[in-house]
């Protein structure tokens, strides 16, 4: 029996896309996978089914790529990213729950030029939001 309340944070046509997590070299967790730069964010990322998750490998494209700071921490888990219809209203609702914006929509490679933004929330962490 399944007794989980949904925790709706960022509207009723939102679903789940990815996990994120960061590392030194993607080819030591899954070197088959192809590589796609995300220049303007400074990483590699490369997408990957674990065991039904969607996962999505970071690691640093330059010296000065954000991530690297985060590993420096040893954090891995980076993110979670969900799909949304709307990605203007998604961060509305999100900021309506104390998560503050921090990258604005901008279009991504590793989606085929969709747009991408990020909020973050000390109580959730860092979110992705990726257009349908």
């Amino acid at each position: 029996m399944n007794n989980s309340i949904k925790l709706d944070l960022f509207g009723p046509d939102v679903f789940f896309h990815h996990v994120g997590i960061a590392t030194l070299c993607g080819d030591n967790i899954c070197p088959e996978a192809k590589v796609v730069e995300e220049p303007i964010q400074k990483v590699k990322v490369r997408f990957a089914d674990m065991h039904g998750l969607n996962v999505e490998i970071i690691e640093p494209l330059t010296e000065k790529s954000p991530i690297r700071n985060f590993l420096k921490k040893h954090q891995y888990f980076y993110h979670l990213c969900f799909m949304v219809e709307d990605i203007d209203r998604a961060i509305e609702l999100a900021e309506q729950k104390n998560f503050r914006c921090v990258a604005l929509p901008a279009s991504s490679n590793a989606f085929n030029g969709k747009s991408i933004a990020w909020v973050y929330s000390s109580t959730y962490g860092l979110v992705e939001f990726v257009s349908r």
